[in-house]
């Protein structure tokens, strides 16, 4: 991200705007607590090994399953699906 940032310097001050909102609402205002909420089904799927989260400890795998490793979360999303 930091190399497509300096190729694309315009759009810089937009995304740490967009940057500063996100971790205001991390640290001030929490949705973990509200989660048991939400009424449809929807997988969530948190990783306790997120190396770009917030207090994270350096593991490998969790901030963007999608692309580290696609075939995983792939079969994760439709062993999902299958079930309900």
């Amino acid at each position: 991200m930091k190399s497509s940032l300096r190729q694309h310097a315009e759009e810089s001050d937009l995304v740490a705007w967009n940057s500063a909102l996100l971790y205001d609402s991390i640290f001030t205002q929490p949705v973990v607590y509200e989660l048991h909420n939400l009424r449809m089904p929807a997988p969530l799927m948190i990783s306790d090994r997120d190396v770009a989260a917030i207090g994270a400890d350096g593991s490998t795998l969790g901030h963007s399953p999608h692309i580290q490793d696609p075939v995983r979360l792939h079969k994760a999303l439709l062993e999902w699906r299958a079930s309900g």
